[in-house]
């Protein structure tokens, strides 16, 4: 018995109706609160059935809108993070539990998010790799795997890795202790007629953790100010924007990609993304950008055998050259636009691969531009919700914090074949 799939068709506003004879149905009842029975499987693994409970590892706004879009295609979700039920993600799943500090699981809590999930995803990339292979050992999918998160949490392995796989990046050399410095490795920036930005190994995100260092400055001070933790410095690049590609992966090997999105930071903090590429110096070259961040991004995901999304961040330099800064193994900021303006969000996406379903349409349909909402600018929400074409994203946070993501807004345009 096969199921019939409604697939919409695109600009021609046409439906396509398919036949997924790779599925083995015995017996199907509803989609939406109640497991699907029967055997599904998909030509090369396992697909996890509607009604299965997924794990979310953070329990942010990313965990909030996987978890939306789980519920949507008939999932439950089981959150475990820092603040539990009262958190953006917890507001919404089905179940959801606050772990201890510094991310502990003691073995009671452990015990009852494993006996509910059948696959585990990642929201925040700090979660402790330990956590993940905890659950790995108990046979339960994490995805990506516990190795994926391993090098996406520390900066120098990152750019080894990129450098390994002939990506370009602009790392000059990497600071464990003291004695790296005493020995004039990395103070010496005199010698450099160049900015340089130092870093820390971990922990760094939105502009945290990191110290920039004039043509001449010094190293040794940065890195105390920056607590003495393993740092990496890294050239600043003259460069002309900043986008991001998302890859979606399933254990297969089939790929999905978006992007390239063009995006501006303001005090190391996401403000506006911008897809697809729409103007200023990049606009000549985004057919150029696009190749170059589809092939690194795809490089990164095929040597790391990502199963799920990896989302990676690159600059572009005024002479066209697309070099990799950062990955995250998780949905990000600069896609939430594709819920508006994709076929499938990032984040039904992340579902559908970590699930083994067969990976959505990544057309983007309508071009758009998101805003992040930052710090008390959520209390403008009651404008914001009047505006035409203007789609309102409040995360349920609390205390409204200079330079907190409170929430984000789409604005979509038509496409210019559909006007």
């Amino acid at each position: 018995m096969g199921l019939f799939i409604r697939r919409w068709g695109g600009n021609k506003k046409l439906f396509d109706y398919r036949i997924l004879h790779c599925y083995t149905v015995r017996r199907t009842i509803g989609l939406y609160g109640q497991q699907l029975e029967g055997e599904f499987q998909m030509p090369n693994g396992k697909v996890i059935a509607p009604g299965a409970v997924i794990g979310i590892l953070g329990d942010g706004q990313l965990g909030k809108m996987i978890a939306m879009a789980a519920a949507r295609l008939g999932y439950k979700v089981a959150v475990l993070g820092p603040i539990g039920r009262e958190s953006p993600a917890g507001q919404v799943a089905y179940w959801a539990e606050a772990w201890g500090p510094n991310a502990q699981v003691e073995d009671e809590q452990f015990e009852r998010f494993c006996s509910l999930v059948a696959v585990v995803l990642i929201e925040w990339e700090n979660v402790p790799v330990g956590l993940l292979e905890r659950i790995e050992a108990r046979g339960i999918p994490v995805r990506p795997s516990s190795k994926v998160l391993a090098v996406a949490q520390d900066r120098l392995l990152e750019k080894k890795l990129a450098r390994e796989l002939d990506i370009g990046e602009t790392m000059l050399l990497s600071i464990e202790k003291g004695y790296d410095l005493l020995n004039g490795r990395g103070d010496r920036t005199q010698d450099w007629p160049f900015e340089t930005i130092l870093k820390t190994r971990r922990a760094g995100y939105d502009g945290k953790g990191q110290a920039r260092i004039p043509a001449g400055g010094s190293v040794g001070d940065a890195w105390t100010k920056l607590g003495n933790v393993p740092c990496i410095l890294e050239q600043v690049v003259d460069f002309i924007g900043e986008v991001s590609v998302i890859v979606a992966r399933r254990e297969d090997g089939e790929t999905a990609i978006y992007g390239p999105f063009q995006n501006t930071h303001r005090d190391g903090i996401l403000r506006l993304t911008q897809y697809p590429i729409s103007g200023g110096p990049m606009y000549d070259l985004r057919d150029s950008i696009r190749e170059q961040g589809y092939a690194a991004a795809r490089k990164l995901t095929e040597y790391l055998r990502v199963d799920g999304l990896l989302a990676v961040e690159f600059f572009v330099t005024k002479e066209g050259y697309v070099l990799f800064n950062e990955m995250a193994p998780r949905p990000h900021n600069s896609g939430h636009l594709t819920i508006e303006c994709c076929d499938t969000s990032q984040f039904e996406q992340y579902v559908r691969a970590a699930c083994n379903l067969p990976l959505g349409s990544t057309h983007c349909h309508s071009p758009g531009e998101m805003l992040n909402i930052l710090g008390s600018e959520a209390n403008d929400w009651l404008r914001r919700v009047g505006e035409d074409r203007l789609a309102v994203h409040l995360y349920g946070k609390g205390e409204a914090k200079p330079g907190r993501k409170m929430g984000h807004t789409t604005i979509t345009a038509f496409a210019p074949n559909d006007e």
